[in-house]
């Protein structure tokens, strides 16, 4: 099974492993890779760059930044565009000026191959019994409060 990375989370793995994402909309799913590992993220709007900074650096420590691949999906909706190019240029601002892949779609899969996947089933592909719809029920009810507040 590949391994799921939600909303909001950064996750690293080895070479020989695979790791995606899906659903992402008006949020972008940001691949990271180079022939040892791999870090998958899908970013929302409410990315905050300290957060960011941290955990890409995480997975930057000890490596060569000229050997990093950079992959972000693209949904086509404009949200996504905005927030595409605000995370490309904390990229740029972390020291990584390879030019990055953009995928159509709102999923994608980095197989143990390092080969980029976007046409699959995320219910067979990912194991999501103890997915966690927490992340999910709270940005519904900050949307509705901001709702009320603008109506």
């Amino acid at each position: 099974m590949t391994l799921y990375v939600n909303q909001q989370e950064y996750k690293i793995v080895d070479k020989k492993k695979s790791i995606g994402s899906f659903g992402a909309g008006p949020c972008t799913i940001l691949c990271l890779y180079d022939d040892k590992s791999k870090l998958c993220s899908h970013l929302d709007a409410l990315t905050r760059e300290e957060v960011f900074n941290i955990e890409i650096n995480k997975y930057l420590r000890g490596k060569d930044k000229t050997e990093i691949n950079i992959v972000l999906t693209s949904s086509g909706f404009n949200e996504n565009f905005i927030l595409r190019n605000r995370i490309i240029e904390y990229l740029r601002n972390i020291g990584l000026e390879n030019k990055e892949q953009i995928v159509e779609g709102t999923q994608i899969v980095l197989n143990n191959k390092n080969e980029i996947e976007t046409v699959f089933d995320p219910g067979k592909k990912f194991d999501l019994s103890n997915l966690d719809n927490t992340l999910e029920k709270e940005l519904i009810l900050k949307s509705k409060q901001l709702q009320a507040i603008v109506t």
